[in-house]
């Protein structure tokens, strides 16, 4: 995920469902 990086909170909410899943 580190190439995608846009400034939407869209990622920063898949960033937050990522980690949790983990």
């Amino acid at each position: 995920m580190a190439m995608l990086k846009p400034p939407v909170p869209s990622y920063k909410e898949l960033d937050s469902l990522l980690q949790s899943l983990e």
